[in-house]
C-alpha cells in the first residue's frame, strides 16, 4: 500500500475514533503518521486533514494532552494546546468555509477558552437554529455555554439533542474511550 493510503487510511480511522469517543486512541493513531503536524504551517490537504483531527481530540480532551509537541502540565500548557487547536481549526474553516462540521469543532475549541465563548455562542445557535448541527459534540458546547448563561431549559434542550445524535461504539469495540 502506497504512503498516502495508509495516511489516509489512518485519517479516517482516527476521525472514526473521535466520532465514537475516544480522542486519545486518535492522537496516537494520528501522530504515528504525522509526527510534525503541530510544527507545519499550511501543508498539503492531508496534513490539515491531520491537524483538523488532532485538534478536535485536543479540545475534546479539554486541552490535557501530553504527547510529542505537546504539554500539558500545566493550565499554562494546556491553555496553549488549545490555543493551537483554536488556530488549526480557524485555518480549516478558511480553507473549507460555511461547512458545518468544521463550524461545529471550530465552535467547540471556541468554547474552551473564555475569551472566545460569545463567538463559540453564535455560531452554535446559527447551527442549531438551521438544525445542521453535524455532531452531539456541537450540542454538548452549546449545552455548556447556555448554563454559563444562566439558560436552563436552553442546556436541557441541547443536552437531548446531543443525546439523539450520540453515536454508541460499534459492538466489536472493547475500548470506549481514551488511550
Amino acid at each position: 500500500m502506497a504512503m498516502e493510503e495508509v495516511n489516509v487510511a489512518t485519517l479516517v480511522q482516527s476521525e472514526d475514533d473521535l466520532a465514537h469517543g475516544k480522542p486519545g486512541a486518535a492522537v496516537q493513531r494520528t501522530l504515528q503518521s504525522f509526527p510534525d503536524l503541530k510544527t507545519v504551517k499550511g501543508g498539503d490537504r492531508l496534513m490539515t486533514r491531520a491537524q483538523r483531527v488532532m485538534a478536535t481530540a485536543i479540545v475534546r480532551m479539554d486541552g490535557l494532552l501530553a504527547v510529542r509537541g505537546f504539554d500539558a502540565s500545566t493550565c499554562a500548557e494546556r491553555r496553549a494546546n488549545l490555543e493551537w487547536a483554536v488556530a488549526a481549526l480557524r485555518y480549516v474553516d478558511r480553507l473549507d468555509p460555511n461547512r458545518p462540521i468544521i463550524q461545529s469543532e471550530l465552535a467547540e475549541a471556541l468554547s474552551a477558552l473564555p475569551e472566545h465563548q460569545e463567538e463559540a455562542a453564535r455560531i452554535l445557535e446559527d447551527l442549531a437554529r438551521r438544525e445542521v448541527m453535524p455532531s452531539p459534540y456541537g450540542f454538548r458546547a452549546l449545552a455548556r455555554l447556555r448554563r454559563w448563561a444562566g439558560d436552563a431549559a436552553g442546556e436541557r434542550d441541547a443536552l437531548n439533542e446531543s443525546r439523539r445524535l450520540q453515536r454508541p461504539p460499534p459492538p466489536d469495540d472493547p475500548a470506549a474511550s481514551g488511550f
